[in-house]
């Protein structure tokens, strides 16, 4: 859904997180672009996201009800090491009124020889926890010729989920879930079961499918663009649900503050949208709490990159 807002609102959307914003009323022309073509996107290079390991493998979660990758270190000294980025949606009723929001979070471990693992619960800097309102996450890992399983066992809450009604996690069934209960931002949280390896060539692109983490904008140059890259290379870097990216952004005249989101839901913390101003594309807002921004010229090239962290 397209609102019409001052684009300095927008980019304090991370610290209002869920401000109710005004309806758009006028709706954007599409015309003929006369502008120069699309700039093309330079070769794609091979990106690892943030984790304290290098990793071997690659495996992409199967009956989940969002989006998870696992990255698997090698086997040393007795454990295997390994770090799951997962996205998903949930949904915050404000007023009877229901949203459907984006959220996405990671969490590492290290697997001993039995497949036993425990969670790093640290925040270590960031402003979400890798897993929802705990203080421990125990589980067992196995791996099956080209699937991977992990099983939860054990779940400590934090002091806060503690003190918190209506906190809640359940760990078996098909998709184990944790929901603190209150109808916030990143109140929810879904955790990977099952997972099928992806061909070897996948390592280092499979990142590109999923949304921007927070561990990713804590790393400083996030996927690698810098000043010099065009809007095209952005598009290729992150999921494109709508097919919305493809679309020469200049064909659309646009009211001033006028924006697409590609994909999540401004009202949360994980989105990327594209801002207009004076009627032509200017800054692609990206975020997951910490954010992103890439100053567009008319020609579509980045000239200026910002990254801020919560």
């Amino acid at each position: 859904m397209k609102r019409i807002i001052p684009l300095i609102l927008a980019l304090l959307l991370l610290a209002a997180c869920g401000a109710e914003v005004v309806e758009a009323t006028p709706t954007p022309a599409v015309t003929t672009p006369t502008a120069a073509p699309m700039p093309e996107a330079s070769s794609l290079p091979d990106y690892i996201p943030p984790m304290d390991f290098e990793p071997v493998s690659v495996w992409q979660a199967e009956h989940f009800c969002g989006r998870a990758l696992l990255y698997l270190g090698a086997e040393e000294d007795g454990s295997t090491p390994f770090k799951v980025y997962s996205c998903f949606t949930y949904e915050v009723v404000e007023y009877l009124d229901g949203n459907m929001l984006m959220s996405a979070r990671a969490f590492s471990a290290k697997a001993v020889d039995s497949g036993e693992f425990s969670v790093d619960c640290g925040k270590h800097g960031l402003w979400l926890e890798p897993v929802l309102g705990a203080s421990a996450l125990t589980g067992r890992l196995s791996v099956d010729g080209d699937r991977l399983t992990l099983s939860y066992t054990g779940f400590e809450r934090a002091a806060w989920a503690e003190d918190t009604p209506g906190f809640e996690f359940s760990l078996s069934g098909g998709q184990p879930v944790i929901d603190s209960g209150t109808g916030e931002n990143d109140s929810v949280q879904y955790l990977p079961t099952e997972f099928k390896r992806l061909p070897d060539e996948y390592l280092g692109r499979a990142m590109y499918w999923m949304p921007m983490f927070e561990e990713e904008a804590s790393a400083g140059r996030l996927r690698g663009l810098e000043v010099g890259d065009s809007y095209a290379d952005i598009v290729v870097r992150f999921p494109n649900p709508l097919d919305i990216w493809s679309r020469d952004p200049r064909s659309v005249s646009a009211p001033d503050g006028w924006y697409d989101t590609f994909y999540g839901s401004e009202a949360g913390t994980v989105f990327a949208s594209l801002f207009y101003e004076g009627g032509v594309p200017s800054t692609v807002l990206i975020t997951c709490c910490s954010y992103a921004s890439f100053r567009l010229d008319e020609g579509l090239n980045i000239t200026e990159v910002s990254v801020v962290i919560r």
